[in-house]
């Protein structure tokens, strides 16, 4: 048990350690401890990196003054994607139960999404650079809704956090009660079904443009990166591999972003009629020119067939795991 020292310790740690410099993020990953071990069986290990992402999200909810509001808020969210992920990297091998807890991290992250949309909004506008006087002022009113949503999570006993706390409570609790069975089939189908889906989506974004497919197709691609960091001991990636997986995860990121920035824009315009319709159409330039990027990087990313993905996933884990397989968790 840590105590409040630890904790807060660890809460500046993990800040620091989950805002890597591009190469670093890109040549290590996801840190040693959310991934798989070659001598836990799927179930331990699947547990395991459930209960340090939970944790992780309590610390940065319970230091977010020390980190900073905008901080804690976006690391306990990207810990949830994290997590439900990992659930979808198990999902086939655990049935009905994968919904259940996926709802609760996908819940606990739905509380925090209009405070992180409304810090992502202002930090799209300073990307655009358009710095004159009309776009200061909607900064400026942009920065005040992103201030009162801040506060709105962490405002007392009737903050949004007090209830992420109680439904990351309920998804350790269930869970405890996984049976996930020590094959490779338990990892190896959901990270192919990721894959698959992930090239399906690239199809209908390359066929039929639209917010909803790019956003779809973002989420697959974020998924697959996770995949491949958890199992990155068991099969470590190409270096050229993953720098393009993470390259196209970013630009889809960056368009999205610009997506949330036209919506949240056009719903706070007033007076500044003409100079928001200048801000959302140079958004929507740099958003096009960000998703005619990642459609050519997609085709690259995405041209192995979903049957060799598969037979490789398993091939790896089931080589990998040989000289341990018949054995449980360490003493």
């Amino acid at each position: 048990m840590q105590n409040a020292t630890d904790r807060k310790y660890l809460a500046r740690r993990l800040t620091a350690e989950m805002s890597p410099t591009p190469g670093d993020r890109r040549e290590h990953g996801t840190a040693w401890r959310l991934r798989y071990r070659r001598y836990e069986t799927v179930e331990d290990g699947t547990k395991r990196i459930l209960a340090a992402l939970t944790d992780e999200m309590n610390i940065f909810l319970d230091h977010h003054e020390e980190v900073g509001v905008d901080t804690a808020i976006h690391e306990v969210r990207r810990r949830g994607k994290r997590a439900r992920a990992l659930l979808r990297l198990v999902g086939p091998a655990i049935g009905g139960g994968f919904k259940d807890i996926d709802r609760l991290y996908r819940n606990a992250g739905r509380l925090l999404a209009p405070a992180r949309d409304a810090r992502i909004v202002v930090d799209a506008l300073d990307g655009l650079g358009m710095g004159d006087a009309a776009a200061a002022d909607i900064r400026s009113s942009l920065e005040d809704r992103a201030t009162i949503e801040a506060q709105a999570v962490f405002d007392g006993e009737e903050g949004r956090a007090r209830n992420v706390r109680d439904l990351l409570g309920e998804a350790v609790e269930s869970v405890r009660g996984l049976e996930i069975p020590d094959e490779a089939c338990s990892v190896g189908d959901g990270a192919t079904r990721i894959y698959t889906e992930g090239q399906k989506a690239y199809s209908r974004a390359s066929k039929r443009p639209s917010a909803d497919a790019f956003h779809t197709w973002r989420k697959r691609v974020k998924q697959r990166r996770h995949h491949l960091s958890y199992l990155s001991d068991c099969a470590p990636i190409d270096s050229d591999a993953l720098e393009r997986l993470y390259e196209l995860s970013d630009l889809l990121g960056a368009a999205h972003d610009l997506v949330v920035f036209r919506e949240h824009l056009e719903g706070i315009v007033n007076d500044n009629v003409f100079e928001a319709s200048q801000l959302i159409n140079a958004a929507n330039r740099t958003r096009v020119t960000l998703e005619t990027h990642a459609l050519q990087l997609g085709d690259v990313v995405y041209e192995e067939v979903s049957t060799a993905i598969a037979r490789s996933h398993v091939a790896n884990w089931q080589t990998w795991r040989e000289p341990y397989a018949p054995i449980g968790p360490r003493p």
